[in-house]
């Protein structure tokens, strides 16, 4: 029997929703409100909002801004069988987004994380987790096992204010792919296993002009995470 958490009383993208679900019966998926992502940073001229269906981080136009929102962990209950705030990264796990970008620039990034704590800074993964990393519009793939963190080119270049659905799929061993709107657009097979190693595990989206001064802007639709139990 599939469990079905949800925070959201629209549906998910149908397609979507149905070749995540097929043949996993032992999924407890989570769907996001965006104003659960109660907890911002920002530096510099950033800025964070949310509201129906979005989540809003933007730098604004002073170099070295950053922006970040994230979705705390302390009630999630991630996985069966574990402290509430950890996630088995040795079951299957699978996240899905709906995001847009709305203003970038040469040295800006966007990112999208599910593992890192609340508290972390504006950054790459740097402990167990699984992700996106739009460098420039350029989207790559980013995978952390605890030890090390890999980087896929997604060979995808976004168009700014055009969503994309973005899922990724981490089968327990070590195995990640992510899809871009349903195709396969890269691996890796650099991923973790066992229990994450943060004391808490949030979903992130962030955003960081480094040397502009140009506002970069990403949106997040809809978020939802599935983890077999």
């Amino acid at each position: 029997m599939t469990m079905i958490s949800v925070q959201r009383n629209y549906p998910a993208p149908a397609q979507v929703m149905e070749d995540l679900i097929r043949g996993q019966a032992s999924m407890q998926w989570h769907e996001f409100n965006t104003v659960d992502f109660t907890t911002a940073a920002v530096a510099g001229s950033g800025s964070t909002g949310v509201g129906t269906r979005r989540v809003k981080v933007s730098t604004g136009t002073t170099a070295s801004s950053t922006a970040r929102r994230a979705l705390g962990s302390d009630t999630m209950a991630w996985s069966a069988g574990k402290n509430r705030i950890l996630i088995n990264w040795s079951k299957r796990v699978v996240l899905s987004l709906v995001i847009f970008t709305d203003g970038n620039s040469a040295n800006g990034e966007m990112r999208v994380l599910f593992g890192p704590a609340t508290s972390d800074g504006v950054a790459d993964l740097a402990t167990k987790g699984i992700g996106i990393h739009i460098d420039n519009l350029a989207l790559k793939g980013q995978t952390h096992d605890g030890t090390t963190l890999s980087e896929v080119d997604l060979s995808t270049t976004l168009v700014t204010v055009v969503p994309d659905v973005i899922t990724i799929t981490s089968d327990g061993s070590g195995n990640i792919e992510w899809f871009v709107n349903g195709t396969s657009a890269g691996t890796s097979g650099s991923g973790a296993t066992g229990d994450s190693s943060n004391s808490k595990n949030a979903l992130v989206v962030e955003v960081d002009n480094n040397a502009d001064t140009t506002d970069n802007v990403l949106f997040l639709v809809n978020a939802w995470v599935g983890i077999e139990q």
